[in-house]
């Protein structure tokens, strides 16, 4: 009976009635493992993940065979960075129970992260007949999908190894090389004789930016073509896909123009439109709400600026296409710190 309540407590997701007839089920019957289960769940809905671990051992320990324990246990571990083992918690689970479609799920993202995208592949498509496929698993499916198109395969093993820094780690990363290239942007603008290789640089870096924040857009745009592949991606994602798009479709186009034209404003009109699709991508890799909203303006902002670019008088143009671009670059960290918090 006491057991049932507890169970019954967990179910209206009250975690504070759950944990205390829990614990007088287990002083009742200390062999029993299911009390040990449910006031891990309970703790589990207070993101308590030290004693979820804790409590999931000790359901395993008195039968091995508790299911719900070892997915809390694997849970607790990934989603708790200091109890460690993440991976080789999912892939231990996984073995235990082939059966089970968030063990093989787990296992999947940890096949991932390990750079073997082969196995992630089996592990989600195994997880996926197991049982409808959830949120986590299809994710995983789309990423381990796209890794059949171009540079990509670099691209996620660069996020996954970002993903894994502490927030403060990726932040000054990216900081770190900016104040890095921005002296030696300098330099070269001053310096004639060094101007080729340390106008490379920035480049480079300016490049690397924009490839880390594009990129999975663009995979995004080419998935929406598969018809079957098309399914796994969320609302926001095919937004995003769709705008990020959009602008370099419109920034190619008025590169073709001023290839085609003697019109030299349509490249800088170019450059600022396409720019506009870092603030849209950031935009739409927020969930909905004020912080998008004020990328999306930013967005609208910085395509007139490229359209201002593009048609004022050249002295100004500079001036516009400097800040159209700013205000994309300085929305991207922006969006990176919110996604962090």
């Amino acid at each position: 009976v006491v057991r049932a309540a507890a169970a019954l407590a967990l179910a209206k997701r009250d975690p504070a009635d759950a944990i205390r007839a829990a614990q007088y089920a287990q002083q009742l019957d200390a062999l029993d493992p299911v009390p040990w289960v449910i006031e891990a769940e309970a703790r589990a809905l207070r993101e308590e993940w030290h004693a979820v671990r804790t409590l999931a051992e000790r359901a395993l320990a008195l039968d091995p065979s508790q299911e719900r324990a070892g997915m809390l246990r694997a849970l607790a571990s990934e989603l708790e960075p200091s109890l460690g083992a993440r991976d080789a918690e999912w892939r231990a689970q996984a073995e235990r129970f082939p059966h089970n479609p968030h063990a093989r799920t787990g296992a999947g993202w940890s096949r991932l992260r390990a750079g073997d995208i082969t196995g992630a592949r089996t592990e989600f498509d195994h997880a996926a007949l197991l049982g409808r496929a959830s949120s986590w698993a299809r994710e995983g499916m789309l990423l381990a999908g796209k890794t059949r198109l171009p540079l990509y395969p670099a691209y996620l093993r660069y996020r996954l190894w970002m993903n894994g820094q502490p927030p403060a780690t990726r932040t000054w990363l990216v900081l770190g090389v900016f104040l890095v290239v921005q002296p030696l942007a300098l330099v070269a603008r001053n310096g004639p004789s060094a101007h080729p290789l340390l106008t490379l640089l920035p480049a480079l870096y300016l490049l690397a930016v924009a490839f880390s924040w594009l990129a999975d857009p663009a995979a995004n745009l080419a998935v929406l073509w598969r018809p079957r592949a098309r399914d796994l991606l969320a609302l926001r994602d095919r937004q995003q896909a769709v705008a990020v798009g959009a602008c370099l479709a419109v920034g190619v186009a008025f590169t073709l123009l001023h290839v085609a034209t003697p019109w030299d404003g349509a490249l800088r009109a170019a450059a600022g439109i396409a720019s506009a699709s870092l603030p849209a991508a950031a935009a739409f890799a927020l969930p909905n709400g004020a912080r998008r909203t004020a990328l999306l303006v930013v967005t609208t902002l910085v395509i007139t600026s490229g359209l201002l670019a593009g048609f004022v008088d050249a002295g100004v143009s500079d001036a516009w296409l400097t800040l159209g671009v700013a205000a994309a670059m300085l929305s991207t960290w922006y969006a990176t710190a919110a996604g962090a918090r």
